[in-house]
């Protein structure tokens, strides 16, 4: 599995980050995975791929990544604060 980070976040004060995905896959697997400093967490899209969260990045070290496992597609990822 290979994970490649597509969004780190820092923050001074209290940041709520809505985070949408669409992972449109033709053959493997993909995961969103949130890594907040030694916190990590993983989201599996629903059945036709979509993904939306809004998170509370209290501080920094915060990153948005997706592990991919023999994964063929597309990723769409956009974030915004709230």
């Amino acid at each position: 599995m290979k994970t490649y980070p597509l969004l780190s976040c820092a923050a001074e004060r209290d940041k709520l980050i809505k985070v949408k995905a669409y992972i449109k896959t033709e053959s493997g697997s993909a995961v969103i995975r949130l890594r907040m400093n030694g916190k990590v967490l993983e989201y599996t899209p629903d059945a036709d791929g979509r993904f939306e969260h809004e998170f509370n990045f209290k501080n920094g070290g915060n990153y948005i990544m997706i592990d991919f496992d023999r994964f063929t597609g597309t990723v769409q990822m956009t974030a915004e604060y709230v």
